[in-house]
């Protein structure tokens, strides 16, 4: 939409910000999601009527395609922050968190909140299997640390799979504070720790 002069459009005499403007000019170009929703709208306003030309409209539709495209990354990003921290159900009771990757303390913080949020009052034990992972220092360890606490806070037994001799090394404190907590090797042995008996049918 396009008004050079506000005092001289219907359409924006109507509106109670109008009498702010008295003469101005306004433009406004929509911003689109890539299905078609609409998010908002990129506005342009000012206390002096003004000719806008086609060249300025084309520059308003270029702020609107790149702020298109700031929230498909950043809705690609929630999408991939999700399926980072998957909680694959076993059993009634019984999840699996594999953690896969570099881990930094953002992805780790993203993590811990997905968790929580997907774990239910139904939840007993979550194996948190951490063979995946490729990079742990100090800091990612904190946040794993935390992450088994806020479990226990809400009733949930963590089992910790997968510990490396690189995480031992590298960060002895991490191993230590998971002393008195459920560890196991690799996911067989903890489940068989649970109670499960992992059986192969002959074909």
């Amino acid at each position: 939409m396009k008004i050079g002069d506000i005092s001289k459009s219907e359409v924006a005499g109507k509106l109670k910000i109008a009498s702010q403007f008295n003469n101005g000019s306004f433009m406004g170009i929509p911003v689109y999601y890539e299905n078609g929703d609409i998010y908002g709208t990129i506005c342009g306003l000012d206390n002096q009527p003004f000719d806008f030309t086609e060249e300025h409209q084309q520059s308003f539709e270029m702020m609107s395609a790149l702020l298109t495209y700031v929230l498909e990354l950043e809705k690609a990003n929630e999408q991939i922050q999700s399926l980072s921290s998957p909680l694959v159900p076993v059993a009634k009771g019984v999840s699996i968190l594999p953690i896969i990757g570099h881990i930094t303390p953002r992805r780790a913080q993203a993590i811990i909140e997905d968790v929580l949020e997907k774990c239910g009052a139904e939840m007993d034990y979550l194996i948190i299997d951490v063979s995946g992972v490729t990079q742990l220092n100090s800091e990612v360890g904190k946040y794993l640390l935390m992450l088994v606490s806020a479990l226990k806070i809400i009733g949930v037994a963590p089992v910790i799979t997968g510990i490396q001799p690189f995480m031992a090394l590298k960060v002895p404190h991490f191993a230590a504070a998971l002393k008195g907590e459920m560890i196991e090797a690799n996911l067989e042995m903890a489940l068989s720790k649970l109670g499960f008996v992992l059986k192969r049918e002959s074909k």
